[in-house]
């Protein structure tokens, strides 16, 4: 991630002579903003392959509302490594989008909170007491009329 904004860089040149290179404030926008979308991109992809039922249920809309929602999920739980924000998006698959579908989403939501922890140590965490409560068997997806779908 880029963190320095508006401020001069010294680059030096294969001759030895230095430039300075500046990025706006807009351009690194529109850096994370490409970089989000591929993202996105590439999650939806993953969901379709590895949680095909899930998919399925969703719908490619509600897929891409599930990914978008993870995104901005991530970003309240201050999960700053894509890794984390990837994790978190596929509980969001098997558990809903506010891991309504599991009994522990209290403890899940207190541990994604936790901001003393770095972010794929929380997703880890969730992941494991999810393991160890359904014996590492996957959730089944939610029957189609219970499932969400993007606009309604």
């Amino acid at each position: 991630m880029i963190a320095v904004l508006n401020v001069p860089r010294r680059i030096r040149r294969r001759g030895g002579s230095e430039v300075v290179l500046i990025v706006r404030r807009e351009q690194v926008t529109a850096f994370h903003l490409d970089i989000e979308r591929r993202f996105a991109e590439r999650m939806k992809g993953l969901i379709a392959r590895a949680y095909p039922e899930h998919h399925e249920a969703l719908g490619d809309d509600g897929t891409a509302d599930l990914v978008r929602k993870g995104i901005e999920a991530g970003k309240r739980y201050r999960l700053d490594e894509y890794e984390a924000v990837a994790g978190l998006i596929l509980l969001m698959v098997e558990l809903g989008e506010r891991l309504e579908r599991w009994s522990e989403r209290a403890w899940a939501e207190e541990m994604l909170s936790e901001p003393e922890l770095p972010g794929p140590i929380k997703v880890s965490a969730v992941r494991a007491r999810l393991r160890e409560s359904t014996g590492g068997r996957r959730l089944a997806p939610p029957p189609r009329d219970e499932t969400p779908r993007a606009g309604e």
